[in-house]
C-alpha cells in the first residue's frame, strides 16, 4: 500500500481532494421558489400585517450578501411597478433572504387589466454593469439552472381574483 506524505493512504486523500473539489464547485441556485412549482406561483409570496409584498428566497448555500441589492441584483415587478423598492433580511445563515415590498402588494399591480395580477421576481446572475447575486466565494448565481455560473432567475406570480 502506498502511503501519502501524511501517513495515509494515498487512495484516502484522493477521494478527499475529488470530494473537496466536487463541493468548490457546486453552483448558487435559487432552491425555493422553484420557477417550475406551478404551486409557487400562486402561493410562493405573502402580505405582512399592512399588506405589503413579501417573498421569501432560498439559496442552497450562503450568498454574499452585499451583491444583492433591490432595484438592482433583486428586481420585483408588478403591473403599476417595474422596479419595486423594498427591504431585505437575512436568515443568519445567509441563504434566505425575505424582501418585503415599501408599496402594499395592491399598489404595485393596480390597476389591474383583469381580475387576476401578475409580478415577477428576477434574480441577476448574469453581470450587465449591475452586478449579479453571487454565493461567498464570489461565484455567480445559476439563475436559468443550465450549470454554469450566471443567468438570471425568473419567477412570475399569479394573484388570482
Amino acid at each position: 500500500m502506498q502511503l501519502s506524505q501524511f501517513g495515509r493512504p494515498a487512495r484516502f486523500l484522493s477521494i478527499l481532494l475529488i470530494a473537496g473539489l466536487a463541493q468548490a464547485c457546486a453552483l448558487l441556485r435559487v432552491t425555493a421558489p422553484l420557477p417550475t412549482d406551478p404551486v409557487a406561483r400562486v402561493n410562493g409570496y405573502s402580505r405582512d400585517g399592512n399588506g405589503r409584498l413579501v417573498i421569501t428566497i432560498t439559496f442552497n448555500e450562503p450568498v454574499k450578501q452585499s451583491s444583492v441589492v433591490v432595484g438592482k441584483t433583486l428586481i420585483v415587478s408588478g403591473q403599476a411597478d417595474n422596479n419595486a423598492a423594498g427591504t431585505l433580511a437575512w436568515s443568519p445563515d445567509g441563504k434566505t433572504v425575505t424582501f418585503t415590498s415599501t408599496k402594499t402588494l395592491d399598489q404595485l399591480i393596480s390597476p389591474r387589466s383583469t381580475t387576476d395580477a401578475f409580478f415577477t421576481l428576477t434574480i441577476i446572475g448574469t453581470d450587465s454593469g449591475q452586478g449579479a447575486v453571487t454565493d461567498a466565494s464570489g461565484n455567480r448565481l445559476d439563475g436559468d439552472y443550465d450549470g454554469t455560473a450566471g443567468g438570471d432567475y425568473k419567477m412570475s406570480f399569479t394573484l388570482i381574483g
